[in-house]
């Protein structure tokens, strides 16, 4: 999986491409947590729309959703919205944020990158230009 962190001054902006593996999620949380930009609470945006996923079984999503356990407090109550392009994606990070409920971040999945901004924006009261 290749993926790209930016940073916006406001949120974080999380870009995945190619196909998923859960060694790569773990790798970009920890890359996420250790930047000095981020702190515990700031809003992210994940971009999936061009991420493989069908292959996750579930145990791999099990694991994903473990990892922001794991990372919990170190993200803090951060608000996480995921775009995706369709259903299997949809599921499979719906079905990783029921395993990572324990974390304190709030994660919401949509297919429209505007509505993943708009609830971003609505819950950390950011702009949404």
């Amino acid at each position: 999986m290749d993926y790209t962190v930016e940073f916006t001054g406001d949120r974080v902006i999380l870009t995945t491409a190619g196909e998923v593996d859960v060694a790569d999620v773990e790798r970009l949380v920890r890359e996420l947590v250790a930047d000095p930009r981020f702190t515990p609470g700031l809003p992210i945006l994940a971009d999936h729309t061009q991420l493989e996923a069908a292959s996750l079984t579930s145990a791999e999503t099990r694991q994903i959703g473990l990892i922001f356990v794991d990372f919990g407090a170190r993200i803090g109550p951060s608000p996480l919205s995921v775009v995706v392009r369709d259903a299997v994606t949809f599921g499979l990070v719906r079905m990783a944020a029921t395993y990572a409920a324990a974390a304190p971040l709030k994660a919401k999945v949509f297919y429209s990158r505007a509505e993943a901004e708009a609830w971003l924006a609505e819950r950390a009261g950011l702009s949404t230009s």
